[in-house]
């Protein structure tokens, strides 16, 4: 059985990854090479980065908006 390359799912978040995070959206690799490269899921390198305020915001998941919160809620201009 193959091994999951995304061992990291859910653990907290080393100092190395959120380097590794922030330069390569500095540098526009994509959300799946950098969640490829430090071995986690693409939507938790996503909501990472948004919860950061790192996210480019042309890479943002449609409809959604970061609450003052840090949790994501649904944009009100999406439901129009």
């Amino acid at each position: 059985m193959p091994e999951s390359s995304n061992i990291n799912i859910g653990m907290l978040w080393s100092e190395t990854e959120l380097e590794d995070l922030e330069h390569g959206l500095r540098l526009g690799v994509s959300l799946e090479v950098i969640a490829d490269f430090i071995e986690r899921d693409v939507d938790e390198v996503r909501q990472k980065a948004d919860e950061l305020g790192i996210l480019p915001s042309w890479k943002r998941l449609p409809g959604k908006v970061l609450s003052s919160e840090g949790g994501r809620k649904t944009d009100p201009a999406s439901e129009l």
